[in-house]
């Protein structure tokens, strides 16, 4: 993952649990820091920094992760990309629909990034069905924070997000 990741999950930690949490995650997880914001780092250094990060905290890793997922809006805001978000739509289906064109966007400035990708599906007045396709097993509780996090943060309403299937139950992604 790009050292942006990382920063973020820093900064997670930091301003959501303290200095200290972070430094004793840092310790235990073995993980070396010192992160360039726009160069890759094995994915096995955020997984180690995640899992032990859940386990000092005593929360599941989904936990952690959804958490996470919320934060980062509100990271991605303060790094001023408040304006690029607006962009995405004024409702829950649009933002969803553009989801991999912000990913493109981002990538274009960060060459080494594996975004994932998405489709929405199964649209009526009150919900959708929307896929997450990643190369990288075991996120999908991030994408479940972030839209809950998008949606109050620029939709200004609240969202359920169920999880229908995974590739934990056979499916394709």
């Amino acid at each position: 993952m790009i050292g942006w990741i990382n920063l973020s999950v820093e900064d997670f930690i930091t301003k959501t649990f303290g200095a200290d949490a972070w430094n004793k995650i840092l310790s235990e997880s073995g993980v070396q820091y010192g992160w360039v914001s726009s160069c890759p780092y094995p994915d096995k250094v955020t997984y180690d920094l995640v899992i032990t990060g859940a386990r000092i905290l005593g929360v599941t890793v989904q936990q952690a992760l959804e958490a996470y997922g919320v934060f980062f809006v509100n990271y991605v805001t303060e790094q001023g990309y408040t304006k690029l978000l607006k962009t995405l739509g004024s409702n829950i289906v649009e933002l969803l629909r553009n989801l991999n064109n912000l990913h493109l966007h981002l990538s274009n400035g960060q060459p080494a990034m594996s975004a994932p990708a998405f489709r929405v599906s199964d649209i009526s007045a009150s919900s959708c069905r929307l896929h997450y396709f990643s190369s990288r097993p075991a996120l999908w509780p991030i994408v479940v924070g972030v839209l809950k996090g998008l949606a109050k943060e620029y939709l200004q309403y609240d969202i359920t997000v169920e999880l229908l299937q995974s590739r934990d139950d056979g499916a394709d992604h």
